[in-house]
């Protein structure tokens, strides 16, 4: 006889956070997380773009999953949207 575990449904924080950083940022564009955490800090995709350090039109097509960044890109960009995270009050975003 086995015993058999379920366990019940990753959250979807917990979900974000037992991704990798790659597949996390995808699940943040594709929920427009992404978007909402740069809007609630106030910054202009032309602002972010240049933090970055990628074109802004590219950017732009990135943050609607229509243009993929280097690795190198998108750790930037990973490494910008969690220090926003913790910035930003959870309750000013708004998640389309």
């Amino acid at each position: 006889m086995t015993a058999t575990m379920t366990s019940a449904p990753l959250s979807r924080k917990d979900a974000l956070s037992a991704a990798g950083p790659i597949s996390r940022l995808r699940v943040q564009i594709a929920t427009g997380q992404a978007k909402a955490l740069r809007q609630a800090a106030g910054l202009s995709q032309r602002e972010t773009a240049a933090l970055i350090g990628v074109q802004a039109t590219n950017f732009s097509r990135a943050e609607r999953g229509k243009h993929t960044f280097s690795r190198e890109a998108s750790c930037r960009w990973i490494a910008l949207l969690d220090a926003l995270a913790e910035r930003v009050d959870p309750d000013s975003l708004k998640l389309l």
